[in-house]
Formats: structure tokens, sequence, C-alpha cells
């Protein structure tokens, strides 16, 4: 299944002391779900014995798929721009005021139970900016830097951005076929394992990079009744 969507806002403002004021937003998201129906695979299933002892080699199964994977790529533009008056000199063109920032964020899970008793999932989520030209963005009254602006911006989206964040979690957990043998049927264990992981770009201050922080955890937790 796909998604799309996109949505976009302006807002535009003059007065005596102000020429012009406008504030856009932009949001467009694209997302992808595949879930397959699909039977799994049974390797013994051949085994026509009525046997109890049987039963843990014939129902085992392995899902030669995954479950469900699913994307989620979202990106969010802000942009305003505010041109002043000049209160003491009509011919004097004071400089635009400009804030931007442009945000792309991705998100990417997989869940695969791979056989009855093992299942595992993983989830990623990365979020980067796009790199603009410094200065107002008007391919009317700036055609020469607009041009500019706009091969940075590809330049960027195609090197997928400037990272600024990224974390990932990945977990598994197995249960014991013990109630498929008969002899050992009032035994049950679990086995569970998780796992993290998360990196952050540090500041620059004035071209300093002050470097970036990296953490992660495991953990692994078995029980038995």
């Amino acid at each position: 299944n796909f998604t799309v969507n996109f949505s976009f806002s302006k807002q535009a403002k003059n007065d005596p002391t102000t020429e012009y004021e406008n504030t856009n937003d932009y949001r467009g998201s694209f997302g992808y779900n595949y879930s397959p129906y699909i039977k799994p695979f049974k390797p013994f299933k051949f085994i026509k014995s009525k046997n109890k002892n049987a039963r843990f080699v014939k129902d085992w199964e392995l899902q030669w798929l995954p479950n469900n994977i699913s994307f989620l790529t979202s990106m969010n533009r802000h942009y305003y721009e505010q041109q002043t008056r000049s209160e003491t000199d009509v011919m004097f063109q004071l400089p635009v005021s400009v804030s931007k920032n442009w945000l792309w964020d991705r998100q990417l899970s997989v869940t695969w139970n791979l056989t009855k008793s093992l299942q595992m999932s993983f989830n990623s989520n990365t979020s980067a900016r796009i790199e603009e030209t410094v200065g107002a963005v008007n391919k009317k009254l700036f055609p020469d830097q607009y041009k500019q602006w706009k091969d940075t911006v590809w330049e960027s989206i195609l090197s997928m951005g400037t990272p600024w964040s990224y974390n990932q979690t990945f977990t598994a957990s197995y249960k014991a076929p013990f109630s498929k043998i008969p002899v050992v049927d009032f035994i049950t264990g679990n086995l569970s394992y998780n796992a993290t992981y998360r990196w952050d770009r540090g500041a620059t201050i004035d071209g300093e990079k002050l470097g970036n922080t990296i953490a992660n955890q495991a953990s692994w937790n078995a029980d038995g009744r």
C-alpha cells in the first residue's frame, strides 16, 4: 500500500512599515507498507505419524518472507522573509530578513516472525537537513541567487541531506517449544534480546566541530518455569 500526502500554507502581510512579509510552509510525505500473505514453508509436513513425539518436527515451519515492511519519508520546509521599509529615506532599501529550515525524516520498520517460536523486529529513524544557500529565495527578485539555491538543494537531496540524528532498535524473542514435546510439556522457557543505538551530530561553533554523540545499549532476558 502506498500513501502520499502534501500540504502548503502561505501567509502574506504588509503595512506602512513593512513592504512585504511572507511565510510559507510545505509538508509532504510518502509511505509504503507491505504485509505479504503467504503460506509458511513446512519441510517435514510429509510425516504422517500420529505419534505425539513427532509433533515437534512435523509442525515446524519457516516464514520465508518478513511479516511486515513499512517505510515512511517526510519533508517539512519553513520559509519566512520580511522586507522592512526605511522610515528615513524612501529610496533606501533595507536588507531582506530571512528565516528558513528544511527537514527530512526517514523511518523504516521490519517485522519478521521467522518461526512460530522466533520473532524479530527492527526500527530505524533518520533525521536530516536539506542544505540551502544563505539569503532570500525569490525567483522574480533574485533570479541568479535562485539558480544557485536550486542547485544546492538538489545536490543536498541527492546526497540524502546532512544527517542530524539516527536511532535504531532491534528486538528478538524466542519461546522454547517444550509444549510440543510430551515428556517436557510442563516446562516453559523464554529468551529475549533488545539492542538500541543512537547517533547525534555535534554542534559547530565558529567553524569548530564539537564532535558527535553515540550511545548504544543491549540487554538479554531469560526465564523458565
